[in-house]
């Protein structure tokens, strides 16, 4: 170890670290959820039934199968610190997408 460096362990940041990270898996979920909190509107303001919608939040929800194993060689190529950076910038970015596309 180098001298003065101490790890995250002996430190009381890393509460801090693992509350952002909580945080991160959180909007993740809550971001990733969102269209199926606005079926209703979705289905009366595209006038689709309930089938369609579905195979729509499929079609939505099917990236995130490969994006697991994306995302987790881009945290071990970059390392921890980068790579969770880069997944919160993802969450936001894609998520300001879907509710540009839901405003449109």
């Amino acid at each position: 170890m180098q001298e003065g460096f101490q790890p995250y362990r002996s430190q009381r940041i890393r509460f801090f670290i693992l509350f952002l990270n909580s945080m991160v898996v959180f909007g993740n979920q809550y971001a990733f959820n969102n269209p199926q909190a606005l079926e209703e509107y979705m289905q009366e303001d595209l006038n689709i039934n309930n089938t369609q919608f579905q195979l729509l939040y499929t079609i939505f929800a099917f990236p995130n199968i490969f994006a697991t194993f994306f995302i987790g060689f881009l945290i071990d190529f970059m390392g921890v610190r980068i790579g969770l950076v880069a997944l919160t910038a993802g969450v936001v970015i894609f998520q300001f997408v879907i509710a540009i596309g839901g405003y449109a």
